[in-house]
């Protein structure tokens, strides 16, 4: 063995500074701020529990049973760990729409997704501030069942005129009222079929 040899065997770091496992058990802290995961280490199968880290501090994402996580250990110290990433494995698709090259972001399978400020969400364009606000669904309804419900029920009377004339009252047509109910039922109270998202939510505000 030469001398160089020599010093990169006296000097070489056998620490472990990075492993890979999969996620046994989760526990949060009583405090709300930490989650600790237990990990199987891989190929040993040893158990080491380690602190779950997210891609930031404000987009955090629980890790399942069974992910395959990425553990890195500060100075090598075995009690030092922490899960920096969960990695893709045959059960976990890439979305078709990132494999064609798009960013993505949506929740793990059954579980809700939820984008929050306390200030303002914005939807829009790179670079373009966001100036029109979201319709919200359900006053939507509201309102348009009530102005169709004035030529419908005017006073809240079906059949009632729904105005006067110099001959006198005025009376909606058969075919429009028609039209119309069909439309409130299509439209606003069916919910297979009506103008109300059943998967995008928001909330007024004040």
């Amino acid at each position: 063995m030469n001398d160089l040899e020599t010093l990169r065997e006296i000097f070489k770091d056998t620490r472990l500074h990075i492993g890979i496992g999969t996620i046994a058990t989760l526990g949060l802290s009583n405090s709300g701020s930490k989650l600790r995961v237990k990990v199987n280490l891989l190929p040993e199968n040893r158990e080491i529990v380690a602190e779950m880290t997210f891609a930031d501090l404000t987009t955090v994402t629980f890790p399942e049973i069974n992910d395959l996580a990425i553990v890195a250990f500060v100075d090598g110290h075995p009690d030092e760990a922490f899960v920096i990433k969960l990695v893709n494995t045959s059960e976990e698709m890439i979305p078709l729409f990132a494999q064609a090259g798009h960013s993505v972001a949506y929740s793990r399978p059954g579980k809700k997704m939820y984008l929050g400020s306390n200030t303002k969400v914005g939807a829009g364009r790179l670079n373009v501030e966001p100036t029109e606000p979201f319709v919200l669904g359900n006053v939507q309804v509201s309102a348009l069942t009530d102005l169709v419900n004035i030529f419908l029920q005017p006073g809240g009377v079906p059949g009632n005129p729904i105005g006067q004339c110099a001959v006198g009252p005025v009376f909606l047509d058969s075919g429009v009222r028609s039209a119309l109910t069909l439309w409130i039922a299509q439209y606003l109270t069916t919910a297979s079929t009506n103008i109300i998202s059943q998967i995008c939510f928001t909330e007024r505000g004040a």
